[in-house]
């Protein structure tokens, strides 16, 4: 298995490229060099770090695999040794990867007609740029999705794995990552 690996420069997720000099994780895995030529991609860092990867390079449509090197990780994987990364790609191929989607959006702004697109892994957040303006807006969505229109001083449109984040902060639903919700 070639493996694409992206790691943050400073602090904790340094670490992570050294593994890759031990005998037992050069067994499981071998570096790509460029993302192209991998059949994984492992994230080592923070969530933030995680969405970063995940906009560069989702055109590959190859499957990300975080280990969590920030501070709270929730969707990171929490690997603690080279022998313990080693045991999780050795038996890689026979596990059940989880697809999560990404949400696109397409935008107008009251000052251009054409809109710009835009996707998210958490979600999208509009809100009014003064405190007396108004978002007016509809959300479309597949043929299973009904048309909504919305009125206020904002919105957020969290997908499912991002329900825990600022859509939970806001008072909004926790969503199972399976659910076909917004």
């Amino acid at each position: 298995m070639k493996i694409y690996l992206l790691t943050n420069q400073a602090g904790r997720a340094t670490d992570i490229r050294k593994w890759f000099e031990k005998k037992n994780l050069r067994q499981a895995a071998e570096l790509a060099v460029r993302p192209a030529q991998a059949d994984l991609f492992i994230v080592a860092g923070g969530d933030g770090a995680l969405l970063h990867a995940i906009r560069l390079l989702r055109k590959y449509h190859k499957p990300f695999f975080g280990i969590n090197r920030g501070t709270s990780g929730f969707l990171l994987n929490q690997i603690g040794s080279a022998e313990e990364l080693a045991r999780v790609l050795k038996k890689f191929s026979s596990c059940k990867l989880i697809k999560l989607r990404l949400l696109k959006g397409r935008f107008f702004s009251g000052r251009s007609r054409r809109p710009a697109s835009f996707y998210a892994f958490n979600d999208f957040y509009v809100k009014a740029s003064r405190g007396n303006e108004r978002v007016v807006g509809a959300i479309r969505g597949a043929k299973s999705f009904s048309k909504h229109i919305f009125d206020g001083d904002g919105i957020i449109i969290a997908t499912p794995q991002g329900s825990t984040a600022y859509n939970y902060s806001a008072g909004g639903a926790i969503l199972s990552l399976g659910a076909k919700q917004l």
